[in-house]
């Protein structure tokens, strides 16, 4: 068997793995990865990079549809078995059609020259790369924003596979290790600097009544959403007065949200117009739409809730796994 190797301190060897878009890639059955505008992945909830950021004995063992790595662009001999010390950065195409973005990274991993059965699952065994857990870190869904061009010459095309090393500039390089490093990008994206049916939750809950007040509440809750965001470094622009079915554009590296916010004064229900409620489950929005909920809106501490939807489970989700309750209310006009 042959090897290579390098340190993770010395410029590394990057490859580029292209996979389908999931929340955490912890082999999750609602978390099947998807591809674009929400379809499921081949294998669905057992793709095999449902598992990439599992981790198995502090390992997380990386599957991607790429199935013989050629050695030689990593910095090893051509007929190695594996090279050691890469940086395997996972890239995925933003269900809602926006783009490839990168969703996580292995630091210091081992690449093998082709797909080998190495991955403890039944399920999916095959495994490209592993790598100790403690060196594995999966973007969240919302803060994924390091755009990555595909389809055009210089950058990936239509192979999972990218040999980030041999391929992109040494500036380019280093935008991609800083932001590795912690440091926050759009990445490689051109435009970075342009910046009467109800729905309920829960129940009960004293609505305002008072227009003053409600609007009140309102511009507190879009102020403390718009502040939550911009502390992401998202753009945000309101949209309140477009009728579109959503308060706010949540824009960053090619990607945008459209937040609905919702002010309590309390907690209890919020209510979405017919014009909310249909722009929410529109197919062609549903993926890049957020509900965001500010109980307690003009305290001193709100709290901010922010649903959405979540399509192995056909429903709105918070991070932490609550459920969106939705009770459909049909109003009619009498006369005579």
């Amino acid at each position: 068997m042959r090897t290579s190797k390098k340190t993770f301190s010395e410029c590394p060897q990057v490859i580029f793995l292209h996979i389908g878009w999931a929340r955490e890639y912890k082999g999750a059955v609602d978390d099947p990865p998807l591809g674009k505008f929400g379809y499921f992945v081949e294998g669905g909830e057992t793709a095999g990079e449902s598992f990439n950021f599992y981790c198995f004995r502090k390992r997380c063992y990386g599957y991607a549809p790429f199935y013989k790595v050629n050695m030689s662009k990593l910095g090893a001999v051509s007929d190695a078995d594996h090279v050691d010390d890469i940086l395997v950065i996972w890239t995925a195409t933003d269900p809602s059609g926006q783009g490839r973005y990168i969703v996580g990274w292995y630091k210091n991993a081992r690449v093998y020259a082709k797909m080998d059965d190495r991955r403890p699952n039944e399920a999916r065994p095959e495994a490209i790369t592993v790598a100790a857990s403690k060196d594995c870190h999966v973007v969240p869904e919302d803060e994924r924003t390091f755009y990555v061009p595909s389809m055009v010459k210089g950058w990936p095309g239509i192979a999972s596979g990218f040999y980030a090393s041999n391929t992109l500039s040494q500036k380019e390089l280093d935008k991609v290790l800083a932001y590795v490093d912690g440091q926050s990008s759009n990445g490689f994206y051109l435009d970075e600097t342009d910046s009467q049916k109800k729905l309920v939750i829960g129940g009960g809950g004293r609505q305002n009544q008072d227009p003053a007040e409600r609007a009140l509440v309102e511009k507190a809750a879009i102020d403390f959403v718009t502040t939550h965001y911009r502390a992401l470094q998202w753009n945000v622009t309101s949209v309140e007065s477009d009728n579109v079915g959503w308060d706010l554009n949540v824009c960053r590296g090619g990607r945008t949200l459209k937040v609905e916010v919702k002010g309590l004064s309390g907690e209890g229900r919020v209510e979405l117009t017919p014009g909310e409620y249909k722009a929410m489950l529109a197919y062609k929005n549903r993926m890049s739409y957020r509900l965001a909920v500010v109980w307690n809106a003009r305290s001193i501490n709100p709290t901010l809730t922010i649903f959405e939807y979540i399509p192995a489970r056909k429903a709105w989700i918070t991070e932490d796994g609550r459920t969106l309750t939705i009770e459909e209310k049909t109003g009619a006009i009498v006369h005579f």
